[in-house]
């Protein structure tokens, strides 16, 4: 029971995990979205006569967007090591689970195996005692 509690606090955690990088998504987008419209807003703004200037503002923003863009690849890295971490943890955790219930089962069914030989020996006994009594007997009628 502990194992499936375990798993399913793993496995919330990980549904966390993957809501925040989404959400990590989204927003980067959306930084990407407006950088992109600002841009394109200050291209048209400024004409033909700011067109230098217009590049070297373009250079600047494309530099933002990138960084922003490498910053937020590398937090996704992260964050899919980090699950990948906890996918293995939870992997090994169940695994063993596995191997204690396999074990309990293992061991239900050689005791039962014992008790069964047991209550078979018992009534093989108490046939053999019940067969030496009665021949015992009988031969000691016939005797008379």
């Amino acid at each position: 029971m502990q194992a499936k509690d375990n798993t399913f606090q793993i496995e919330k955690e990980l549904f966390g995990l993957q809501a925040q990088m989404a959400n990590c998504c989204c927003e980067t987008q959306k930084t990407v979205l407006a950088g992109n419209n600002c841009l394109e807003k200050s291209i048209l703004a400024m004409g033909y006569q700011n067109q230098l200037a217009n590049c070297e503002q373009t250079n600047v923003l494309t530099k933002q967007i990138a960084d922003c863009c490498c910053n937020t690849n590398l937090a996704i890295e992260r964050m899919s090591h980090e699950i990948q971490l906890r996918d293995a943890a939870c992997c090994c955790e169940l695994q063993k689970q596995h191997e204690v219930i396999l074990c309990a089962i293992k061991d239900n069914a050689k005791d039962e195996e014992i008790r069964r030989l047991r209550e078979e020996r018992e009534r093989c006994f108490i046939r053999e005692e019940m067969s030496r009594h009665f021949h015992h007997h009988g031969d000691g009628k016939k005797g008379s």
